[in-house]
């Protein structure tokens, strides 16, 4: 095996066991509406696309689809959003061999992201296939990380490397790990914004990757698109590259593949409108006070895409969250002192438009909706901060790469640890992981424990220990 292959098979490897650890440690249902996502990826494959309206008078977003009363169980009902509730409450009714229209409000959604999930649920196990559900999920989002984890590993960019490890916020690698689209369009986004530098720079041999990080950003969530355009036009003036010349250093296959994304995806939002689930009308409230409510959400919004897990009732510990914006501004001061201000400027741009974006979008909706907007889903263009900031080459004297990178692996580990916790045996129950393994998980807590401090130690040796550049390094074009 070259050395070259054996790098990517590494960090296959330790990443790929990190996202599965997590897969198997998040209680079944603990995920963002996952048994929603759970249960329209099995319809898929029961040839049900949209389901049927539900019956009476239910003002809600859902569908239902006929399917096995055990898809998408436990019903997460009994802990979600009640932090001190251990998840060991739910169970999983027995089955009695029939079907049952079952809610779903991903049945909306664009199909792509349902589908290799769905393919879970065709398996023996009834409710237990939910963890095969999970690791199907995570075959994309795995495979577009490593990807551009090995790139950039292979061209001796240390930098950049703990730059995307700190882009990989606790809540991505939540998203990997359980049932949900997002974690595909977060996975392409991290794709997206580093093969899109690279064209930019001149290096084409990015293009094909950054093609396919974009199909999967743009058709996994009906806001792909926006995310996705909103990302490349930053990376455009970042690197002071107009669109005609960006367009042409692509090759053949991103110049057909990016427009026939959004094509694709504008065509399901046209066909299928979505439909938001209903949380509280502000039909009475005045334009002042929906203003404030909506901007007061920004904090709320910057922690949830850093690190608020489950149904939002899983927050990272303090300190972790202090960390990783500790992480985001020791690349800030690393690019100013190069004199990086296009880096910082972008950067800033990227923030800035997570957070107006976000105003924007619920304003339009919070008297029809209500406020439900979520960080996670702006989360593809928050990871532009750390990205946007990483030094090109590798900083002298100090490794800025591989500060960042342990700060990046600090913060994971400390949020899985609170999480589990919190599953365990609720936010204010005991400390001691020996009394944390309270719910059911397909291997023993304890084992699953170690699995991740190792694999997440291990994935940052392979990418970070020192190792000749074999040739990748991006070349850049003067044109």
């Amino acid at each position: 095996m070259t050395a070259d292959r054996t790098v990517i098979v590494r960090i296959g490897l330790f990443f790929g066991l990190i996202v599965a650890v997590q897969a198997f440690s998040v209680p079944r249902s603990a995920g963002p509406d996952e048994p929603a996502h759970v249960r329209r990826g099995a319809a898929l494959w029961g040839g049900q696309l949209l389901g049927a309206e539900p019956v009476g008078d239910v003002d809600d977003a859902g569908r239902t689809f006929e399917l096995p009363g055990w898809v998408g169980a436990p019903d997460p009902g009994c802990y979600a959003q009640m932090p001190h509730v251990p998840a060991s409450c739910a169970s999983v009714s027995p089955d009695d061999g029939g079907t049952q229209d079952l809610a779903s409000t991903a049945a909306t959604n664009p199909p792509w992201a349902h589908i290799l999930p769905g393919v879970g649920t065709l398996a023996p196990g009834e409710a237990r296939t939910m963890w095969l559900s999970r690791l199907l999920h995570a075959i994309v989002p795995t495979g577009l990380v490593v990807a551009a984890l090995a790139r950039l590993r292979l061209a001796g960019r240390s930098d950049e490397i703990g730059a995307a490890l700190l882009a990989l916020t606790p809540m991505a690698l939540f998203t990997f790990s359980v049932v949900n689209p997002s974690g595909w369009s977060v996975s392409g986004a991290l794709v997206v914004w580093l093969a899109a530098r690279d064209v930019a720079r001149g290096d084409a041999s990015a293009g094909n990757l950054l093609a396919v990080g974009w199909l999967v950003a743009v058709l996994a969530r009906n806001d792909g698109p926006l995310w996705m355009c909103a990302a490349l036009a930053i990376v455009l003036l970042v690197e002071h590259c107009s669109p005609r010349r960006f367009w042409d250093r692509l090759p053949p296959v991103p110049r057909i593949a990016m427009p026939l994304g959004l094509a694709a995806s504008a065509a399901w939002t046209i066909l299928v409108p979505p439909k938001l689930a209903e949380t509280q009308r502000l039909h009475d409230a005045g334009l002042g006070t929906i203003v404030n409510m909506i901007v007061s959400r920004t904090g709320d919004h910057l922690r949830s895409a850093v690190g608020v897990l489950g149904w939002l009732d899983t927050s990272i510990p303090e300190t972790a969250m202090l960390v990783w914006w500790v992480g985001v501004g020791i690349l800030l001061g690393a690019a100013l002192v190069a004199a990086n201000t296009r880096a910082a400027l972008g950067s800033v741009i990227a923030l800035a438009g997570f957070v107006v974006i976000s105003w924007v979008v619920e304003f339009s909706q919070v008297r029809d909706i209500g406020l439900y907007w979520q960080g996670r889903y702006a989360l593809p263009l928050l990871m532009g901060v750390p990205l946007l900031l990483a030094p090109r080459h590798r900083s002298r004297p100090l490794n800025v790469g591989a500060v960042v990178g342990v700060m990046a692996v600090v913060v994971w580990n400390m949020s899985y640890l609170q999480a589990i916790r919190r599953w365990g045996v609720g936010e204010g129950g005991s400390l001691s992981p020996l009394n944390w393994g309270t719910y059911s998980t397909p291997l023993p807590l304890e084992l699953l424990m170690v699995l991740h401090i190792a694999a997440s130690v291990l994935l940052l040796w392979s990418c970070l220990a020192h190792q000749p550049a074999s040739g990748l390094r991006p070349r850049v074009d003067d044109r």
